[in-house]
C-alpha cells in the first residue's frame, strides 16, 4: 500500500508542472497503473492516483485518449471518505475537459455533472474545487446543458448570496458567468 500510494505521488509531483513526461507514462504502462489505483482499497492510493490522473491531464490533452478509464472511477471517489481523495478527484474531473473535448462523451455517460454538483451542496472541502470544475466542464454546451437541467444556475446564484469564502464566491460567479453562455 505505502508502495502503490508513493509511487502515484511521484507520478502526480513529476506531471505538476509540465507534460514533458506524459508519453513515458503512456508507454510504460504507468498511465494505466494509476487509473487502476483510482479504485484501490487503500485511500492514499486513490488519493495520489486521484492528483496523479488530474496532473496528467492538466498541461496538454495528449493522454486523453488513454484517459476514459479514468472517468467513472473519478466519479465514484467523489464519494470517497477521504476529504482529499474527493478535491483531488473533483480536480481530476475538470482538468479532462481544459485542452479538448476527448472525453467529453465519457463524462456525460458517467454522470460527472451529477456528482460534482452533489459535491458542491454540502460543506464538504472538496466543494470548493467541485465548483470550479463544473465551470470548467460547462465550456461545452452538452455539459452546460446538463447543469442547466440540474438546476445548478438557481442554485448557485442563491448560495452565492451567503458564501463566506472568497475563492468559493469567485468559482461560483465563474460558473454563473459559464451558464449563461450560449
Amino acid at each position: 500500500e505505502d508502495v502503490r500510494a508513493r509511487a502515484a505521488n511521484v507520478a502526480g509531483n513529476l506531471c505538476k508542472h509540465s507534460s514533458s513526461l506524459y508519453a513515458a507514462l503512456e508507454a510504460d504502462g504507468a498511465l494505466q497503473a494509476l487509473v487502476h489505483c483510482l479504485s484501490d482499497t487503500a485511500p492514499a492510493v486513490r488519493k495520489f492516483a486521484a492528483f496523479a490522473v488530474g496532473n496528467a491531464a492538466f498541461h496538454s490533452g495528449e493522454l486523453y485518449p488513454f484517459m476514459s478509464g479514468a472517468i467513472s472511477p473519478l466519479v465514484a471517489l467523489l464519494s470517497d471518505s477521504d476529504a482529499k481523495a474527493r478535491s483531488n478527484a473533483a480536480g481530476a474531473l475538470g482538468n479532462t475537459v481544459r485542452n479538448g473535448d476527448q472525453l467529453l462523451a465519457h463524462l456525460l455517460t458517467s454522470k460527472a455533472m451529477s456528482a460534482l454538483w452533489s459535491t458542491c451542496q454540502n460543506t464538504d472541502p472538496a466543494a470548493v474545487v467541485a465548483v470550479y470544475s463544473i465551470g470548467t466542464l460547462c465550456c461545452y454546451a452538452e455539459l452546460r446543458d446538463q447543469a442547466v437541467s440540474l438546476g445548478i444556475k438557481e442554485s448557485v446564484t442563491e448560495m452565492a448570496k451567503t458564501c463566506k469564502d472568497a475563492t468559493k464566491l469567485k468559482y461560483m460567479q465563474r460558473l454563473i458567468t459559464r451558464l449563461e453562455q450560449k
